[in-house]
């Protein structure tokens, strides 16, 4: 499937309360879908927190129950690929991305 690889909310246009485009297809390519939901669910996590995260992935199996349970695997592949730094992204993101990686790992080890 063809993949955006930089999917996150600021590169979602609006019209209304609805998407109407994605734009900045810069790194788009062939991949697993799960690499775009999870890249999503870390931004989201990092600037909403786990609720907002949480909530992408049920919408997401709502919509596309066709395709495979997604796996935290890719959300820990996706968190491995930022590292934030506490002077430029603040405590608030640091503690958040923290987060994200421990929930993804006691995710995954329930498998």
């Amino acid at each position: 499937m063809f993949i955006h690889r930089d999917f996150h909310p600021g590169n979602v246009l609006w019209s209304g309360a609805r998407p109407s485009s994605i734009v900045d297809w810069l790194h788009g390519c062939w991949g697993s879908p799960s690499v775009d939901l999870a890249h999503c669910r870390i931004n989201l996590w990092l600037d909403h927190g786990p609720a907002a995260a949480e909530g992408l992935l049920d919408a997401y199996r709502q919509i596309r129950p066709d395709l495979e349970d997604f796996n935290p695997y890719w959300d820990i592949v996706d968190a491995l690929g930022w590292i934030p730094k506490p002077k430029r992204d603040g405590l608030t993101r640091v503690r958040r991305y923290e987060s994200f990686v421990t929930a993804a790992v006691r995710s995954l080890d329930s498998r």
